[in-house]
């Protein structure tokens, strides 16, 4: 399990030390920081280095932790270090930054979390609602410009990161985008 985040370093370590304690960074195999998304997924990896100690690092290591840097660095990292093949699940909650490079760039699964889900999912319109304009994601007859775009990107939509818990190794789950079910098989 890898962390990507915008977020530089010191913000990062606050709010991981807050939330899972002095070593989470034993919880990862690799920690990203200030990825500067999207332009992690940009085309130009020849002009996005990762930096270690505030060098150049030239290779990846497990337990590294890493500023900056791109997309296909990582993908190769992750599929020379696992222990069995499969695919690749990226779990994101911004379209501008996280779904739609992602999609446009990689291979990968993209797993959207859309806490806006829950008042969606849970009928209470007032707050998923403008007077005039209607819900910012439709409804599940007619979803919006935006929901549409959103269910066609992402392979799974999440109401939030909770849900990753629910999910066994070998479920069945149905893609937004295909209809068709696939199964969470991790790495």
């Amino acid at each position: 399990i890898d962390l990507l985040t915008a977020s530089d370093l010191p913000y990062t370590e606050l709010l991981m030390n807050h939330s899972y304690g002095s070593d989470w960074r034993t919880l990862f195999d690799l920690v990203c920081c200030k990825a500067r998304k999207p332009g992690f997924f940009s085309f130009a990896a020849y002009r996005r280095p990762f930096f270690r100690d505030g060098a150049v690092a030239h290779e990846l290591t497990s337990g590294g932790t890493y500023m900056e840097g791109h997309w296909t660095k990582v993908d190769r990292w992750i599929r020379h270090n696992s222990e069995r093949s499969g695919r690749i699940a990226y779990i994101g909650d911004s379209f501008k930054s996280d779904i739609i490079p992602t999609k446009v760039t990689t291979s990968w699964d993209i797993f959207a979390v859309v806490l806006e889900g829950k008042q969606l999912l849970s009928c209470d319109k007032s707050r998923t609602e403008a007077p005039g304009w209607g819900s910012f994601f439709g409804d599940s007859d007619e979803p919006s410009m935006y929901g549409g775009r959103l269910f066609e990107l992402a392979d799974l939509t999440l109401t939030d990161v909770e849900e990753l818990t629910l999910i066994e190794v070998g479920q069945e789950l149905p893609s937004n985008n295909t209809g068709n079910a696939f199964t969470f098989t991790p790495f």
